[in-house]
């Protein structure tokens, strides 16, 4: 994997306290599952580095885990242990995979991601609700600048 160190570079960047064999971990982990899920990798790591920049002990105000912060019912429905970053890595991507095949649109699937797809469906976009329209564009910025846009 000619591209390991460099997604193992971006995860010391964004999480210089994580050590070489956990940012190689989670480098391999983003790489495999991007591939295997069709998910453009760059994108990944936009969303983990604002989800939890990259912490994988991380634990969000509303019992989100990990460096995907997925909810843990959201992990027990993609059958995933949130607490092992591997495990969360893939759950993170699976779970964006089905936003982005649901809604059709990477603005409306990382609204999905971030209020959930209820939401996005009830509010008919993006939910206006303070929080969803500034993470949606944090990701796309990062994303963007990933991609050297």
């Amino acid at each position: 994997m000619r591209l390991l160190p460099h997604y193992k570079a971006a995860a010391k960047f964004f999480n210089p306290n994580l050590n070489d064999e956990q940012a190689e971990t989670i480098a391999a982990a983003i790489l495999r599952s991007s591939i295997q899920n069709g998910v453009d990798p760059r994108l990944v790591v936009a969303v983990i580095a604002c989800e939890s920049s990259f912490r994988p002990d991380a634990v969000g105000k509303k019992g989100e885990i990990g460096l995907g912060q997925l909810k843990p019912e959201t992990a027990a429905g993609l059958g995933v242990d949130p607490y092992d970053p591997v495990q969360n890595i893939d759950g993170c991507v699976r779970y964006l995979r089905q936003q982005l095949d649901k809604f059709g649109s990477l603005e409306l699937a990382l609204a999905a991601y971030n209020a959930g797809p209820n939401a996005v469906s009830k509010a008919g976009g993006i939910p206006q609700n303070g929080i969803t329209p500034k993470y949606v564009q944090k990701v796309l910025d990062l994303y963007r600048r990933l991609c050297g846009q």
